[in-house]
């Protein structure tokens, strides 16, 4: 395809306005968002497609987040001063500065590497550990059903 039937083809697409009725889990359409919030961070990704990846994005998150604490993790998501650098075990130690928590074992650092290095987790992660850092016991009970071993791994800091 040449590059004037391509543009003809994406004014095309511009101009029409039927939605587009799109079936996916609440997981997975969580962690499109999540892409979405992470992609907002490039300082080169402005304009209209930025302006509509957005827009999505929160509407996706209206409507797979019905949960206060997950309603918290998702604003979070938008927050640049809740970013935590997650490059690396490097910045594991940045990490724990910020999320205040007490000095784990060395078993526990590779078990927390493990999952901050985990390219599909690592945005989400790091803002789901400091909010399970600072949720109560009833909080904790409900998010350890989906997120059970993050709970554990925070939980296991806190008790050495």
């Amino acid at each position: 395809m040449n590059e004037a039937k391509a543009q003809a083809a994406v004014m095309e697409m511009v101009a029409d306005k039927r939605p587009v009725p799109i079936l996916v889990e609440r997981w997975p359409a969580f962690c499109l968002a999540s892409a979405v919030q992470i992609a907002c961070r490039h300082p080169k990704f402005n304009g209209e497609t930025r302006r509509i990846a957005e827009a999505v994005a929160r509407q996706i998150l209206l409507g797979v987040v019905t949960d206060p604490d997950l309603a918290e993790l998702a604003r979070a998501g938008w927050d640049r001063n809740c970013d935590i650098p997650v490059d690396g075990p490097a910045d594991l130690a940045k990490f724990e500065e910020r999320a205040q928590l007490p000095r784990p074992s060395e078993r526990d650092v590779q078990e927390i590497e493990k999952l901050l290095i985990d390219p599909k987790e690592t945005h989400l992660t790091a803002h789901l550990f400091r909010l399970i850092k600072k949720m109560d016991r009833e909080h904790r009970e409900r998010i350890r059903q989906v997120y059970p071993h993050h709970v554990e791994a925070i939980e296991h800091w806190e008790s050495t």
